[in-house]
Formats: C-alpha cells, structure tokens, sequence
C-alpha cells in the first residue's frame, strides 16, 4: 500500500483468469520491457520473451560452480527426470499423472534409446513413490540445478526450476514437458500459463502424442 525509497513506481504484471476454471492463463505483459527505474515489479515473468534478446551465452551473467561428478548426465542413453512435488502434490488438478511420466519415458526410449534414467526432485519421499526403481539424486538444490545443465535427455514436470539451468546446458538437449503446462490433466486447448510455452521443448499431451 505504500512505497519505500528507492522505490517510486509500482508495477503488476498483467493476469488473464480462465472464465470457468478461474486458473492463470496470462500471455506476455509487453509492458514489462519498458519499466522505469526504480520500480517495485510483482508478476511471475516466465514468458521466455523476457530473454528472447540475449543473444549471447547466458553463462556470462554467472559463474555456477561445477560438480564433475555429474558428468556422467552427459551421456544419449540418461535422462533426468525433473519431478515436482512437495505443495504441488496437494493439488489434483496440478500434479502430473503417472501416465505423463510414463509415456514420456516410453518416448525417450523409443525415439532417444534411452536405458537410463535418474531423478532430481524437491520430494525426494514422493519420487521414490512414484518410480521406487529409479534412482533419485538426493543431494541439495545445487546439484539439481547442475545436473540438469549436464543432461543430454530431459523430462520435465510444470514447473519453471528447471528453465535457466537448461538455458546454461551446452548439450542442445532433448526436452520433454507437459502440454498445457499447469493444467495438464484437465485442459481441453487451454494453457496455464500460455506464457509457459518454450522454444525447443517437445510437449506432450494426455495420450503421450
């Protein structure tokens, strides 16, 4: 309600409200490229237009410290499940359905010859749930991030972690994610959000097409 030096404008992305299911479906706010200084922004910004402009290696923002270990990811035959649970799981209508990640898998293994896989998680306890044969990488948000900058072969759930790691991943990767994004498992043409749409991502439907 009031502003604090050195703050001297407010700025609210714009929100779009699904008329029946009254979920996000916000585009990209084009406003956003023209703010003033010193302005106090409130909005998610995860339209990739944000960054469509930088043309050069992202890596030059950033100095991410390696953990050679991982290297391993690298490799055609892995892929990196990237499983969101934790307060997502409280939700049916946001929580990806096994099937996702099942005909996502049976995608990678087919078209990738993928032999591997492996699993990076903020829920380690629900990962292990879903897929107990799978190994899940149980180490801290560090090693989640790099891992996904190292893989060859990616899955993953509708959440936005994942996004600028795979901007610093050299590999041009092999990404799959949910179409539709936060309403997946109900949509019938709707994305929430349609500002959660990314170049070079395959996205995958409820039939696994």
């Amino acid at each position: 309600k009031k502003l604090f030096p050195p703050f001297i404008n407010y700025f609210a992305e714009k929100q779009t409200v699904h008329s029946t299911e009254y979920c996000d479906v916000r585009l990209f706010d084009e406003r956003c490229l023209k703010l003033s200084p010193n302005t106090l922004i409130d909005g998610y910004f995860q339209s990739e237009e944000l960054v469509r402009e930088v043309t050069h290696d992202i890596g030059e923002f950033f100095a991410l410290k390696d953990i050679k270990e991982l290297d391993y990811l690298s490799a055609g035959d892995i892929c990196v499940l990237n499983i969101r649970g934790g307060e997502y799981t409280r939700n049916k209508r946001l929580t990806l359905h096994k099937t996702y990640w099942e005909n996502a898998i049976s995608y990678m293994r087919k078209q990738r010859c993928v032999n591997d896989f492996v699993i990076v998680t903020d829920d380690p306890r629900y990962a292990e749930r879903l897929f107990p044969e799978i190994n899940v990488l149980k180490q801290d948000m560090h090693h989640d991030f790099i891992a996904l900058t190292k893989a060859k072969n990616v899955i993953l759930s509708n959440s936005s972690f994942a996004y600028f790691p795979l901007r610093f991943n050299l590999q041009l990767p092999h990404i799959i994610a949910p179409k539709y994004w936060a309403r997946h498992n109900v949509s019938d043409g709707y994305w929430a959000c349609r500002s959660n749409i990314y170049q070079g991502y395959l996205y995958l439907d409820r039939n696994g097409y």
